[in-house]
């Protein structure tokens, strides 16, 4: 039960399997020093104390109707913190029924195509700095940098399958944007296939959006296909994806790509991850130097059943053309932190 609760919070995502209402808190702090390098000119920076978007606060609930039926549900709410103390953010909230056909669920999800992409980086996609499987989902240059696969959709319908021999499928439907001023309604629609054999992991996702950000005739697609196998000693993850992103007349893709190695030790683990994307496509032609790599090795540390204690290092660096304001040179980011992660 308590491993499902956390999945739940991690991911922000639908937790079927509860049998009673129940409270899941996942809090993260961390304390970073870096060193920043903006188009060549270097600086020492304190960076302070960063939150994820783990820190969460989550309400899982079941109740069985009879005849193999129940009322499942959840609602979380992301507390965020640095300049905006006082502000909370709806998550993954939906109610839906749980049978012999699956899970079918209403409210606001977040897609699969997305989750099952980024969410084997050792960290639950909780930041986006070093190799980072979030950045590798987004586009650069489309729209200051906004165009990519990091989604919450609302007022959306998700289907998941139970259980096939390792074999599970999720389905998602929506429809609506947050933005108040767009002139139409997205639509968006996700297919998310996983299988799991032994220390296999095999999972792919397919992902379209129209009217993108809530402009007539915009559109987003993606596919992400990634595997996993653990050895033992050590366990490996690997992805590739790929999006398209039209807005107006112009259109950019890019492909991009991520490794995570685990491996487990006493009282913890050592992650290492690398990410990078190439050089994006801006209608159909190569941009040079719009590629952008990353790398980061930690060792998380179980301080108890509930606590981590972390120190990480991490590089990442942009080419002079990762956005859509060249650069005289590329940028970069050097950093080492400390952190704390509670769950319950």
């Amino acid at each position: 039960m308590k491993k499902i609760a956390i999945a739940a919070a991690v991911a922000g995502a639908f937790s079927v399997n509860a049998t009673a209402a129940e409270i899941t808190t996942y809090f993260e702090q961390e304390y970073a020093l870096g060193m920043t390098d903006t188009g060549g000119d270097s600086s020492f920076d304190s960076m302070g104390i960063d939150q994820s978007g783990n820190n969460m606060l989550n309400w899982n609930y079941s109740d069985d109707l009879g005849n193999g039926l129940s009322l499942v549900g959840t609602y979380s709410m992301v507390i965020n913190g640095n300049n905006n103390r006082s502000a909370t953010t709806n998550r993954n909230s939906a109610i839906g029924l749980k049978g012999d056909f699956g899970t079918i669920t209403m409210g606001t999800h977040e897609a699969w195509t997305e989750l099952g992409a980024i969410l084997n980086d050792g960290w639950g996609a909780a930041w986006g700095n070093g190799g980072s499987t979030v950045k590798m989902t987004r586009v650069g240059r489309s729209a200051g940098g906004t165009g990519g696969f990091t989604n919450v959709i609302s007022n959306s319908v998700q289907w998941a399958s139970n259980d096939m021999n390792g074999l599970s499928v999720v389905a998602l439907w929506g429809s609506g944007t947050d933005t108040a001023t767009a002139t139409t309604d997205e639509e968006y629609t996700d297919l998310y296939v996983k299988y799991n054999m032994g220390g296999v992991k095999l999972h792919a996702g397919f992902a379209s959006a129209s009217d993108y950000g809530g402009t007539q005739g915009n559109t987003m697609d993606g596919s992400f296909v990634g595997i996993g196998y653990d050895f033992g000693a050590i366990q490996l993850n690997a992805e590739t994806t790929n999006v398209e992103v039209k807005q107006g007349s112009t259109t950019w893709e890019v492909d991009g790509g991520h490794i995570n190695l685990i491996m487990p030790t006493a009282d913890g683990r050592v992650v290492f991850n690398y990410a990078s994307s190439g050089d994006q496509k801006e209608n159909n032609a190569t941009v040079n130097n719009s590629d952008w790599s990353g790398y980061d090795i930690a060792y998380q540390h179980n301080a108890s059943a509930n606590t981590m204690l972390y120190i990480k290092y991490a590089q990442q660096t942009e080419g002079q053309s990762y956005n859509a304001t060249a650069t005289t040179n590329e940028d970069s980011f050097t950093n080492i932190s400390a952190g704390i992660r509670f769950q319950y």
